[in-house]
């Protein structure tokens, strides 16, 4: 059976360079800033997208980037990787955009996005905007979790707890994932 990738988030450069959340594909719109380097065991170039710059490397194809110049408008999907310091893309797949029109379309998508989070967020009631402290989350978790976990989507939706509380709590590790969208508390 193939595997199944996961989706390819669109997402600007400085949200993979900053980003603490963990994006596993990315989907870029960028410009070609500087011509690529083949190395012995992978071949890499520059882009930027005017957010910030990002190395995409690609260790399994020599000709990657081939047909790719300097100031070229490529898309490319790849996955986020660290290594000593350096964050960068794996390139898996890399198109030129021949159309610029195609930059512009990017950045109100990205845009909308945001918007509409914002506006997800202005329509939660005042109530449901209390916070709550983080020691009474992980008591929530504990009262709820009968030995599996416990739903982040409940936690959210039926005891009102924003998700950046959450997602603080298993940044510090007092909480983690026992499988996607559960969770569960450290003991």
């Amino acid at each position: 059976m193939a595997e199944l990738r996961e989706t390819a988030q669109k997402v600007r450069i400085a949200q993979i360079l900053d980003s603490r959340d963990k994006i596993s594909r990315v989907n870029i719109l960028a410009t070609i800033i500087n011509s690529a380097s083949n190395y012995p065991s992978y071949s890499q170039t520059s882009v930027d997208d005017g957010s910030g710059k990002i190395n995409i490397k690609n260790f399994e194809n020599p000709d990657f980037f081939k047909g790719i110049d300097i100031g070229d408008i490529v898309m490319i999907i790849g996955k986020p990787r660290e290594y000593n310091g350096e964050r960068y893309i794996v390139g898996e797949i890399i198109k030129k955009i021949q159309d610029p029109g195609w930059l512009k379309v990017r950045d109100l998508e990205l845009k909308s996005k945001i918007e509409s989070i914002e506006e997800e967020n202005e329509t939660i009631p005042e109530q449901q905007t209390k916070e709550k402290n983080h020691d009474d989350i992980l008591n929530i978790i504990s009262d709820l979790d009968a030995g599996e976990g416990v739903g982040f989507d409940y936690l959210v939706s039926e005891h009102n707890i924003n998700p950046n509380s959450i997602r603080y709590l298993l940044e510090k590790g007092e909480i983690f994932f026992v499988k996607p969208g559960v969770l569960k508390i450290l003991e």
